[in-house]
């Protein structure tokens, strides 16, 4: 092999491993994926994709002891939602699609932080129980 060929392959494979691991993991999540009811237990999510990298998002979180809920607009990037609820200070939801249609929920607050009663986290794993378009408590 000559010098050049040799030097564009190794150059070829490096480029196919540098494009493989710097957009490795990220996958775009459509409208009709989103969009829907989750559950966990009785906990419940619904999401509704609004357009332009934007959701809206009621959850409405149910534990034993405390529940609470709130809901508002939501951003979306590749596979990732961030939620702020509204009027709340030092929080933010992340929520996570999984390739098996579940949410991932992570909060980066306290429960009573994000609008929730104190022993009411929304973290969790939710199951996708319906595709339809979701019925939301303000209309």
């Amino acid at each position: 092999m000559t010098r050049n060929r040799r030097w564009l392959t190794h150059g070829l494979i490096a480029l196919v491993l540098t494009t493989t691991f710097a957009w490795g993991g990220d996958r775009s999540v459509t409208a009709a994926e989103a969009n829907g009811t989750y559950r966990d237990g009785k906990s419940e999510i619904k999401i509704l994709s609004i357009g332009r990298g934007k959701l809206k998002v009621e959850m409405n979180i149910v534990q034993p002891l405390d529940d609470g809920s709130a809901s508002g607009e939501a951003t979306i990037e590749n596979d990732v939602v961030t939620f702020v609820p509204p009027d709340t200070e030092g929080c933010k939801i992340t929520m996570t699609f999984l390739d098996n249609g579940s949410l991932k929920v992570e909060s980066d607050a306290r429960p009573v932080d994000c609008g929730f009663g104190r022993k009411a986290p929304p973290d969790g794993t939710y199951k996708k129980t319906s595709s339809a378009k979701p019925k939301f408590s303000d209309g």
